[in-house]
């Protein structure tokens, strides 16, 4: 499905000054009047719905940083539907590269081969990686650790830290964008969670 195909999406609430302008209420309008939308157009490509999920969210976001480039509200539209069309084939691309890695890696090694060298890498990553989750600002700290860690669900962590949604997404977004930096990794490559959530899962599957 090409970002042509879709024909009708959301009226906006918000004029285009201010959205460029910025603020919470505009990114929070933003965010309800396209999220659903973009999650049934990037689940149609990806075929997963937390994916499509994670896409949505993260193509609203990257919009928002670049809100300066926009010209008008068709353009704004446009190129909404464009990133979150582009962001889906890339995340298509690294997951066909990963389960073919995995796949590979699973004939060569058995997890309960693991030796104490393997043990002594895997608590290193471990002590690493909450190193980094720790050096978060608090409140993205705490809805990383509540969702990769706890495997709560935004709506539980909404819930009981009082805050909206929207709100933990985006908590969660940047959390996992500042990992991925203290990780090395180039912010410029499309779809940067992945990586960062296969290591807190991959880790943590063996606590």
């Amino acid at each position: 499905m090409k970002p042509g195909s879709i024909i009708a999406s959301p009226d906006l609430s918000f004029t285009l000054d201010e959205f460029k302008t910025g603020g919470d209420r505009v990114y929070h309008l933003l965010h309800k009047q396209f999220n659903s939308f973009l999650q049934i157009f990037t689940f149609k490509i990806v075929k997963e719905t937390a994916a499509a999920n994670d896409l949505a969210s993260e193509s609203i976001l990257s919009l928002w940083r670049n809100r300066s480039n926009i010209q008008n509200l068709d353009h704004l539209r446009n190129s909404l539907l464009k990133i979150a069309y582009h962001k889906s084939l890339d995340y298509k691309k690294a997951s066909t590269r990963r389960i073919e890695r995995e796949y590979n890696y699973s004939n060569q090694f058995s997890i309960n081969e693991a030796g104490p060298l393997d043990s002594m890498i895997r608590d290193e990553a471990i002590n690493d990686l909450i190193g980094k989750i720790d050096s978060l600002p608090a409140q993205w700290r705490n809805v990383v650790r509540m969702a990769y860690i706890d495997g709560m669900k935004n709506k539980e962590i909404a819930e009981q830290l009082k805050i909206s949604i929207n709100t933990v997404k985006f908590y969660k977004y940047n959390g996992m964008q500042e990992l991925r930096a203290l990780y090395g990794i180039d912010p410029k490559f499309l779809y940067p969670l992945l990586f960062i959530k296969q290591i807190i899962r991959f880790i943590f599957s063996f606590l």
